[in-house]
Formats: C-alpha cells, sequence, structure tokens
C-alpha cells in the first residue's frame, strides 16, 4: 500500500491495477454522494480525477486497470451510478470493451469516456448515449459531464 496525495491510500492488486481508498477504515462516509465507477491506468490522472469528483460529492470506486473493472462490474453493477472509463488502458481490456459489458448488465448506466488517443473511434466504437471527453481536459468538464449524465439518468427527467 502506498500514499500518493493527501489522505490517499493505494493498494497494489496485480501488476497494473491500483485500487484507491480514503484513509481510514476504507468505507464510504454516510453522506458519500452517488457512486461512480472510475477505470484510469494513468495514476496522476486518476488521482487528480477523483479529487475533484470526491470534492463535487461523488463516491468513487477507481480502478488502475480493465480486468479488475469487469470483475467488479460482474459483481457490483447495481451498486454503480455511472461509469468513466479511459479507453486505452494498456492491456488485454480497453475502455470500450468495460463499458459494452457495463451496459449489457446495466443498459441505463451513464457512460463516460476519456482518451487521448481514441476519441476519433467514439462514433463507431462507444456505446449509444456515452460522453467523450477528449484528454488533457479540465476536472471541471468532467464533474460537469457526471452531473450532467446523473440528472438525465433520474427517473422522470430527460
Amino acid at each position: 500500500m502506498g500514499t500518493i496525495g493527501i489522505g490517499v491510500h493505494w493498494t497494489r492488486v496485480g501488476k497494473s491495477t491500483l485500487l484507491r481508498r480514503r484513509v481510514g477504515d476504507g468505507t464510504l462516509p454516510r453522506n458519500a454522494g452517488p457512486l461512480v465507477l472510475y477505470v484510469e491506468d494513468e495514476p496522476l490522472i486518476l488521482d487528480l480525477a477523483v479529487a475533484a469528483l470526491e470534492d463535487a460529492g461523488f463516491a468513487i470506486e477507481a480502478l488502475g486497470a480493465g480486468t479488475i473493472a469487469l470483475k467488479v462490474l460482474e459483481a457490483r453493477s447495481g451498486e454503480f451510478r455511472a461509469l468513466i472509463t479511459d479507453i486505452d488502458l494498456g492491456a488485454e481490456v480497453d475502455g470500450w470493451q468495460i463499458a459494452t459489458r457495463a451496459r449489457e448488465l446495466r443498459p441505463d448506466l451513464p457512460v463516460i469516456y476519456v482518451s487521448g488517443g481514441s476519441s476519433n473511434d467514439w462514433p463507431s466504437k462507444g456505446v449509444p448515449g456515452s460522453v467523450m471527453i477528449v484528454k488533457p481536459y479540465a476536472f471541471a468538464q468532467l464533474v460537469v459531464a457526471v452531473s450532467e449524465a446523473l440528472v438525465t439518468d433520474e427517473p422522470g427527467r430527460t
């Protein structure tokens, strides 16, 4: 386990997977907002983006590899209110596959892609109704995208 940032611990799970948890007992605070799954293989980007999302009131489950993300989705897809995934994860499972599987499990799950190089493939490989944010981006863009996705996802909203 290592520390990156203030009050944040990363636990290595396998060669390329990092699981982010706030310091403490590992549980979410009672007032934690909607739970969002975030998959990103670049720890610095993940740490900064997660901090921005948590500051905006979201609870974040952050993973550093697609293979683990697929396992987490299989086991707990009903817990997540949205999915953010990088596309190029540097492994055998990419963000396109993660989002496709997430939508098979939860057809209504909002999906937000982040990518520096694969955004041109989004019209053909992205799941319907998803959002693409091109790197580099301002972290406020990510917060707004998740907020808008969740407002749109609320029952009775369009």
